[in-house]
């Protein structure tokens, strides 16, 4: 839509957007708030709490949130991947752990959305778009 002369920075600040900034901001918010508040509702302030502290409510919690913020269309593959995730966050008890994840995810379903077109084919035979990822 801007042009062509405009794509190599409009692909290179939507990875930026999708690979640095998102998961930056969503997993401050999902693992460092969300899952201790889910833990220290009614009994303690959250920032008590350490981070990456397993318990039910808060694995469950974040789940429900973290797919609530993606469209329904998603939530096939959204499920497993916070489901996941969250394991990989409580065993490495890193947010940069899981925020490297989560960056490296989105870059990948970018790289596959602009590289991607000719692994799969549309019933027609045109190449199937992955832009639907991203």
């Amino acid at each position: 839509m801007a042009g062509e002369e405009w794509v190599g920075l409009i692909l290179a600040l939507r990875l930026f957007g999708y690979a640095v900034v998102t998961p930056i901001f969503e997993e401050l918010f999902i693992r460092s708030f969300v899952m201790r508040q889910a833990d220290a509702w009614e009994v303690a302030d959250f920032r008590d709490l350490p981070i990456a502290r397993y318990s039910l409510r808060s694995m469950l919690v974040t789940v429900v949130i973290f797919t609530a913020g993606h469209v329904p269309w998603e939530y096939w593959v959204c499920v497993p991947w916070v489901f996941l995730s969250n394991l990989w966050f409580y065993y490495r008890k890193s947010l940069s752990a899981v925020i490297l994840l989560h960056g490296t995810t989105n870059a990948a379903l970018l790289a596959l959305a602009v590289w991607g077109g000719d692994l799969l084919a549309n019933p027609d035979g045109t190449p199937f778009s992955f832009w639907f990822f991203v």
